[in-house]
């Protein structure tokens, strides 16, 4: 089995990512700056459950002694807190708890790796529910905060005109991603700059309508 850094690394997971990326934009494009501060709140909770799920098979799991498993469960408990934060309401305290959040999980993370290793299938598919669920927030995370200027309601024309454009791109960029997903593990890398390339494009063009 894998460990949860091999997971990150692998064709999937980093496919998830830029799909999860894509599907926040494309939300994002629509929702009002409240709306998209609810999507955020409840991709932290779906988070919070994939790592509940986690624990569980944690506390399962034989290969590992108990001091061990009570290092990564502290981990764990830090990074449960950091999810359960209340909606942050200003752009900069929502950037912080975008960092604990992500300082807390790759500490999680790091200390699975150590302690546990190469995990066993359940841990192993838990922690793939993890990752998807924290690249979903993740991914919410920077929308929110790349839109944070956003304000369609007083949008022009030429505004709506460019985000119809956007939400073009947005389409386009998916069907490449569905078309492409299959492809070998040798083509990963050089698709996965493509692809990232790609959205920046998008990304660009969605921050600049209110520049």
């Amino acid at each position: 089995m894998s460990t949860v850094h091999d997971i990150r690394k692998s064709m999937d997971s980093q496919l998830d990512w830029l799909e999860a990326r894509a599907a926040a934009l494309e939300n994002a494009v629509t929702e009002s700056r409240e709306q998209m501060q609810e999507t955020l709140e409840v991709s932290k909770k779906q988070a919070a459950q994939a790592l509940s799920a986690f624990e569980s098979q944690l506390s399962e799991y034989q290969g590992a002694g108990e001091d061990a498993k009570a290092r990564v469960q502290a981990h764990l408990e830090h990074l449960r807190a950091q999810l359960a934060a209340g909606q942050a309401e200003a752009k900069d305290a929502i950037e912080a708890q975008r960092k604990q959040i992500a300082d807390s999980a790759a500490a999680f993370e790091a200390s699975v790796d150590k302690e546990i290793g190469s995990m066993n299938a359940a841990m192993n598919e838990a922690a793939k529910e993890w990752v998807a669920r924290a690249n979903d927030c993740k991914a919410q995370f920077d929308t929110l905060v790349e839109g944070w200027a956003k304000a369609w309601d007083v949008g022009t024309a030429q505004m709506e005109a460019n985000r119809k454009e956007i939400e073009q791109q947005l389409k386009t960029y998916r069907e490449q991603m569905v078309a492409q997903r299959d492809q070998a593990q040798e083509r990963l890398n050089d698709f996965h700059r493509e692809m990232s390339a790609g959205f920046d494009q998008i990304r660009k063009a969605f921050t600049s309508l209110w520049s």
